[in-house]
């Protein structure tokens, strides 16, 4: 019988009669040679015998109720066990459903977050669309104010963004679509010691009834708001074999202008 089965052959009657029966046949072999003249002996041999007996008797039962005993709290600690590990598991699945439930609210704030900042952008290039419609010029001139020009300025000079164009506007009613582009830290050669200004033809609604190459001499005015008004003047006349200044084929034609339009402050 494997050891590990023993505890269950224990408590069968197979075992208790087994025993029962070796301890009887025992008994028998120790009264085969005794006679009458030996029977004092032989009775207290016998009483021994049987006391014995008992003493195993009863030993027999405290162990099987022992092993009765261990049984019944293994399969307690067993089902204790089983009633735990349902209980872990439980939690485990119903922690996983919070993670997950705590990742698609985050998904769904960022997600919220990213639209509100989608529509705080177009809200804002709304606005800048309806002041440019309304500040749209049709007679050839523009006044340009640039706000923030110290932001501007920095953001040129760190290459974030190194120039600005104008809203757009127009020769007359039916006329040239044109605007101004500016690089506040300098183009070319002119890079970081002076501000570029530029004259730039859009593709318009009329262009198919207008005369190109255009050859109209633009001039440049920047305005001093002091009380000295020493204004600054530039002028220069469109270099008609330049395609800065043929009918536009895209958007935009190439802007061309003055480079060095004035010197640009330092510090």
């Amino acid at each position: 019988i494997p050891e590990s089965n023993l505890h269950q052959h224990y408590l069968t009657e197979l075992h208790r009669r087994c025993l029962m029966v070796y301890i009887h046949h025992h008994i028998l072999r120790i009264h085969s040679p005794i006679n009458e003249t030996n029977s004092e002996l032989y009775s207290k041999v016998i009483d021994n015998l049987n006391e014995k007996n008992n003493q195993m008797y009863e030993t027999l039962k405290i162990l099987t109720s022992g092993i009765e005993t261990l049984i019944t709290d293994s399969t307690s600690l067993n089902n204790g066990y089983l009633q735990l590990k349902s209980s872990v598991d439980v939690y485990r699945e119903e922690h996983l459903k919070l993670r997950k439930s705590e990742e698609e609210k985050n998904a769904l704030i960022s997600a919220v977050q990213l639209n509100q900042e989608i529509l705080q952008q177009s809200l804002t290039d709304l606005k800048q669309t309806v002041e440019n419609v309304e500040h749209i010029s049709y007679n050839g001139t523009f006044i340009w104010r640039l706000e923030n020009i110290a932001q501007h300025m920095a953001d040129a000079l760190s290459d974030k963004q190194l120039s600005l164009y104008s809203p757009p506007f127009y020769s007359s009613p039916t006329g040239y679509k044109m605007c101004m582009r500016i690089h506040l830290g300098g183009d070319g050669h002119a890079r970081k010691s002076h501000i570029s200004l530029f004259f730039v033809l859009m593709k318009g609604e009329y262009d198919a009834i207008l005369q190109w190459p255009f050859h109209f001499k633009v001039t440049f005015c920047l305005f001093d708001q002091s009380e000295q008004r020493r204004h600054i003047v530039e002028s220069f006349r469109p270099d008609v074999s330049s395609t800065s200044f043929h009918i536009p084929l895209t958007t935009m034609n190439v802007a061309s202008g003055i480079p060095k339009l004035i010197i640009r402050c330092v510090g």
